[in-house]
């Protein structure tokens, strides 16, 4: 499935690369870069597993804060 890989690295190598279990916190700028590469290199695609959590981006947050900053100038009056 990762024939150059496995040309480099060899067999044994991308066999503890598809078992790795990894926990991502996060999927920003740098956790999304981080999940390509790891899908790209096979990384948990066999008996791993990549976990992602927390995907809440700078653009969510922002919103939100607009939104309650919003809601009290309304209530201010």
């Amino acid at each position: 499935m990762f024939p150059v890989q496995i040309a480099v690295f060899g067999e044994d190598m991308q066999a503890l690369i598809e078992k790795q279990k990894w926990f991502v916190v996060g999927s920003g700028a740098i956790g999304c870069e981080m999940l390509k590469n790891f899908a790209m290199m096979g990384l948990g695609c066999g008996e791993g597993e990549v976990i992602v959590t927390g995907t809440v981006s700078f653009w969510t947050k922002l919103f939100v804060l607009i939104t309650d900053m919003e809601e009290n100038k309304t209530r201010r009056g």
